[in-house]
């Protein structure tokens, strides 16, 4: 099975223009503070990063999920038709991932309930299926599940079965199934089982909700993503205010001499410290990079394992 909706982020290098008086504008000053020479400011540098800051601020803040699931086992009634339990199920379960040589599942209490508001759901409102009539999809009965894992996937199963080993066979005899379960990248589980009666004939129901903790990947500082947000949104003002001193440098109209001055001053004075920002945070942003590239192979590698 396909992985789905694998996480990916591409953050090209940040590069601020300094900002800087053009000296061969052709702007008079007289005696004074002098204008500092260099190229003119590029519009779009302040509104590059921008675009580039929310959509990594995205990506953490509402991180993207890999939800594996396969067609619904639906099995007719067997002449011998046993009782489930939760612990066999899980029992089995990780004895067939041993014997394949992937580490346990650990039982896990949100997946459980999961699992048994989505027993509850099918049972209710009777159907079968991964997603509900009303849209639900795997891993949404509860809204706190989704926010808690990085990858979720669901096992459904409908029938008569002789055994917990026979149930967890039937899941292991389909391909789909058969990769939720060995899926090393996966680390807990929730499971929860059902039944009632049709045509005098016990029919079970049984979900597996798998999922992997969003603490198994490390999640990128937001502390170093806000400090970058705050420099961001100083540099622009002071962009605005470069550009006003710019207009009205250029443009003097009756301002006397030392009025130009101090208008050359202030805006000597913004553009340094606009440049000491963007020298300060070009580093943040490579640090912010480097770890959403960690998180997101981390999550890559789960998925594909």
């Amino acid at each position: 099975m396909k992985t789905k909706n694998i996480i990916t982020v591409l953050l090209a290098v940040i590069c601020l223009a300094v900002l800087a008086y053009d000296a061969r504008s052709g702007s008079k000053s007289s005696k004074g503070d002098s204008p500092v020479s260099g190229p003119a400011p590029e519009d779009d540098g302040l509104s590059a990063i921008e675009q580039r800051l929310e959509k990594l601020a995205d990506v953490i803040r509402k991180p993207r999920r890999v939800v594996e699931f396969s067609q619904p086992i639906e099995r007719k009634s067997k002449t011998k038709i046993g009782v489930l339990s939760t612990d066999g199920i899980l029992r089995w379960t990780n004895q067939f991932r041993s014997e394949q040589g992937v580490e346990p599942l650990s039982s896990d209490m949100l997946l459980r309930a999961e699992s048994e508001a989505k027993l509850q759901d099918m049972l209710k409102h009777e159907y079968f299926a991964h997603q509900s009539p009303d849209g639900t999809a795997p891993g949404e009965q509860l809204d706190q599940t989704m926010e808690e894992y990085l990858l979720i996937g669901e096992n459904l199963a409908k029938g008569g079965f002789e055994s917990d080993r026979d149930l967890v066979q039937a899941w292991m005899d389909s391909p789909g199934h058969r990769e939720n379960i060995l899926r090393s990248g996966y680390r807990e589980i929730g499971i929860a089982v059902g039944s009632y009666i049709e045509n005098g004939n016990t029919v079970w129901l049984a979900v597996q909700t798998f999922g992997t903790a969003k603490s198994a990947c490390p999640l990128p500082n937001e502390n170093v993503l806000a400090r970058i947000e705050e420099n961001r949104g100083e540099m622009e003002l002071m962009h605005e205010d470069i550009e006003y001193y710019r207009e009205k440098i250029e443009n003097p109209g009756k301002l006397s001499a030392s009025g130009i001055n101090l208008l050359i001053k202030e805006y000597n004075d913004n553009v340094r410290e606009y440049n000491r920002l963007h020298t300060l945070t070009q580093p943040l942003v490579a640090a912010y990079k480097r770890q959403v590239d960690r998180y997101n192979d981390c999550i890559q590698e789960l998925a594909e394992n």
